[in-house]
């Protein structure tokens, strides 16, 4: 659900980190809600290829706990009036499969 941010996530966090003093190039939008999010301190500790442009962290979704997922979500409902366009994050449209009535009978080629 988050590979078609892959190749502007990372751009989006530097930007963000590196810009926080300018209200516009410090916001992160849902992005840094993605669970492939590149951690801040891989930010601070890998220097940027072309200003962010090419990856540099390896865009995987770490095997999370419920919990994590659970605290994802809740932070996603919150801030669901502020994403334009009625955008859902990654985690949210996995809520929606989750709750589909045939959802323990798909396969990774029903959702990709």
């Amino acid at each position: 659900l988050e590979h078609t941010c892959r190749d502007h996530e990372e751009y989006l966090v530097r930007r963000s980190v590196n810009s926080p003093d300018d209200d516009d190039n410090a916001l992160m939008s849902g992005h840094a809600l993605m669970a492939s999010c590149p951690p801040i301190s891989h930010v601070k500790n890998v220097p940027a290829q072309q200003g962010g442009l090419i990856p540099t962290y390896d865009h995987r979704v770490p095997d999370a706990e419920m919990r994590t997922l659970q605290t994802l979500l809740n932070m996603s409902t919150a801030i669901k009036s502020e994403i334009p366009g009625g955008q859902v994050t990654p985690v949210m449209a996995l809520q929606c499969l989750r709750g589909h009535r045939n959802y323990q009978s798909l396969t990774r080629d029903d959702v990709l």
